[in-house]
């Protein structure tokens, strides 16, 4: 162990059955000390000391030091060397080493540092070193069982062949691409395509390359010995936001590649939930997955990423599923793994697990509509916390949109409006937006209304969240039928809950008339409908003085 070996065993009150304790040396406050039986490691931290202690206990899939007793600040353990300690590294030995990560990634270890902790300290670093562009899109998965510090006088060989690893007490559950990101940082030619495939057949699932590289950035701030490793391969998930993790079937209605039962399965194990089963699929979408679990406490619903997602759609899961409490709304945030962590990989895509609140989609009555407006007025009471995005405006292509069938003079109509309506919410309240809240997104969990899907959240303006909801409702409710009465309903429920400011009141039916505006992006492939969608756009305009003068009597002034 590197350091100084002026330390005085009295100092660190060593118990006296050990016997003489002569120093070895001192390093990142572990003081080693050589007695009859072996060596005796003393902690200044004793957790670092009952980490290790527990990983020892019960260890991976590799070689070990024996632990012979221990204590609250320190452990005796036999020598585990048999070679030398490695100095130099050639190629056949870095391969190994990757295969032997492949293997203890899959371990877990209870009362390890969890993957919160992990992802909480990734995000100060890559903060602290104005990383955030390198780590963009990318999510902190912590779903593996880290050394966390692999330089080479950590190995342990024989016959000149690696067999296992010591000094344990910095491990955690973190991103297997960290370690692996250490072991070739830290050596001067690595073959880093080998070293990854190694660990790829090892450990039976992919390598995100991109968060390999991500992590080597982050050790070249930390450690600034070379440039970073020129990592070569397809960009995995979170490379950018229009490139999709799974191939596209040939017929659009076969929709995507369906997963492999068995292999989720086995990406379940790994992830600390060897009992459960997929069982059927819930839905498929472009966007993501979602498939039944069994074999758990509750049924389980499994949701797969097929596109990057925003790493702070988990937290703010969490978030609103606290906040919340006992109120109209219940958002599902993602269940505690063994890790420690909410996340887990299913193969190469980001994926949670999360209790199965089943799927009964809200009717059209009025009290259905009338809790869907309680709870969308539970989150919009929340307070936007710190480091949700805003939400964009959004660009307005009309002639794009419906390819090109509208007039010159209809295009610049619908421009006014969308500009008009985007002026007058400007200024007004804020909240979190969910910007896709409608039946398909909700389900009736009891007395409760579920909401899903909160991919697109950012914070902006409340009214148009409301509005937008009021829109699906009277229009975009699958049957294409516009009914002005139940959305004037909705504004009137969600006002009963949420007391829109006059600000707010006043903008409502221009901010209507901007929603079927808005909605002609939603026929850029279907440019036959859009003579019909202007025609009903036409309709609400004509009648929006009753629009108004229904929201100023059942709303107030």
């Amino acid at each position: 162990m590197a350091g100084s070996s002026n330390i005085d065993p009295q100092c660190h009150v060593l118990p006296s059955h050990l016997g003489p304790a002569t120093p070895i040396g001192v390093h990142a406050g572990v003081s080693v000390f050589r007695v009859a039986r072996g060596f005796v490691k003393h902690f200044d931290d004793a957790r670092r000391c009952q980490r290790e202690a527990s990983l020892l206990r019960a260890p991976p899939d590799c070689v070990v030091p024996s632990l012979l007793e221990s204590g609250s600040d320190w452990l005796l353990l036999a020598n585990a060397r048999v070679d030398k300690r490695m100095e130099r590294w050639s190629d056949e030995r870095l391969i190994e080493a990757g295969a032997l990560l492949g293997r203890i990634h899959g371990h877990r270890l209870p009362g390890a540092p969890d993957a919160r902790d992990h992802a909480r300290r990734v995000r100060e670093r890559v903060k602290v070193h104005g990383l955030e562009q390198v780590f963009q899109g990318l999510i902190v998965v912590g779903d593996a069982l880290c050394h966390h510090d692999v330089h080479a006088s950590n190995w342990l060989l024989a016959d000149g062949h690696i067999i296992g690893l010591m000094d344990w007490s910095s491990c955690g559950h973190a991103d297997p691409e960290e370690d692996l990101a250490a072991l070739i940082w830290r050596h001067a030619s690595p073959p880093e395509g080998p070293v990854l495939d190694a660990w790829e057949s090892s450990s039976g699932r992919p390598v995100d390359r991109r968060r390999v590289r991500a992590y080597a950035a982050l050790l070249a701030c930390e450690e600034p010995k070379r440039t970073s490793p020129g990592l070569e391969g397809p960009p995995f998930h979170g490379q950018r936001r229009t490139e999709r993790c799974v191939d596209k079937v040939e017929h659009e209605r076969d929709r995507w590649r369906p997963l492999n039962a068995t292999a989720v399965d086995a990406d379940l194990a790994a992830s600390g939930l060897p009992n459960v089963q997929v069982t059927a699929t819930f839905t498929g979408h472009a966007c993501n997955d979602v498939l039944r679990v069994s074999g758990h406490d509750v049924p389980l619903i499994l949701k797969v990423y097929n596109k990057p997602v925003d790493p702070w759609l988990f937290e703010l899961e969490r978030l609103l599923s606290d906040a919340l409490g006992d109120s109209a709304a219940q958002v599902p945030s993602p269940i505690r793994l063994a890790s420690g962590g909410h996340l887990l990989r299913v193969g190469d895509r980001v994926a949670a697990v999360y209790a199965d609140v089943g799927d009964t989609r809200p009717e059209l009555d009025r009290a259905t509509v009338a809790r869907m407006a309680a709870a969308q007025a539970a989150y919009l009471a929340i307070p936007p916390p710190e480091g949700i995005r805003d939400a964009a405006p959004k660009d307005l292509c009309v002639a794009r949109w419906t390819g090109g069938r509208l007039s010159a003079d209809d295009v610049d109509e619908l421009t006014t409006i969308w500009s008009e309506a985007r002026a007058l919410a400007s200024g007004l309240p804020r909240s979190i937006l969910h910007l896709s809240f409608h039946r398909d997104h909700c389900a009736v969990a009891g007395d409760r209304i579920a909401i899903f899907d909160f991919e697109k959240a950012r914070c902006g303006p409340r009214v148009l969240d409301v509005v937008h909801t009021a829109y699906c409702l009277g229009y975009r409710n699958n049957d294409e039928r516009l009914d002005p009465p139940r959305m004037v309903l909705y504004l009137r429920e969600v006002h009963r809950h949420l007391q829109l400011t006059p600000a707010e009141r006043s903008a409502l039916p221009q901010l209507l008339l901007a929603a079927f505006v808005s909605d002609l992006a939603a026929f850029q492939e279907r440019p036959d409908e859009v003579e019909r969608h202007l025609g009903v756009l036409r309709e609400f305009q004509r009648n929006l003085h009753n629009i108004e003068a229904a929201v100023g009597r059942y709303l107030g002034p």
